[in-house]
């Protein structure tokens, strides 16, 4: 399956689960960026 098999539009639903990472982020006061940071969060 590739990316223009996807069904919906890609941009929106990219969209929706960013909005979603982000309002959890904010309510938890905390945003991890990047591989490096998330696994030393993670003891990895």
């Amino acid at each position: 399956m590739t990316l223009a098999e996807l069904p919906g539009d890609l941009g929106t639903r990219a969209g929706d689960a960013l909005e979603e990472v982000l309002s959890k982020a904010l309510s938890q006061r905390s945003l991890t960026l990047g591989v490096y940071e998330a696994a030393k969060l993670l003891n990895v």
